[in-house]
């Protein structure tokens, strides 16, 4: 699947509200701007992540639970690493908990 696809099909699919409340509480920051961590990311943790799943729906679906999952967290996020080594992070425990199921 074309990964700009993978792309549009992760926007689409997260959930608008919540989308909407944290972007307009974060609309000043730009380090966490969850539209940018999908331009940014987007094509990177869909690699890594299909990578280790090998099945391009699971992993379409353990993007989407990664941003999802940093969008509730942005608090915890301090700043003392690189977002992409955070999002990734994120993403290792996703899959991790995806094998575990």
């Amino acid at each position: 699947m074309c990964i700009s696809v993978v792309r549009s099909l992760c926007h689409f699919r997260i959930a608008k509200p919540l989308l909407a409340l944290r972007i307009s509480a974060m609309e000043n920051d730009r380090n966490l701007d969850p539209s940018r961590w999908l331009k940014e990311y987007g094509d990177i943790l869909y690699r890594f992540a299909l990578g280790r799943v090998r099945d391009p729906q699971t992993a379409e679906d353990l993007v989407q639970d990664t941003f999802l999952a940093a969008m509730k967290g942005s608090d915890s996020f301090s700043g003392r690493s690189k977002e992409s080594t955070w999002l990734i992070g994120i993403l290792k425990h996703k899959i991790i908990d995806h094998f575990r199921k």
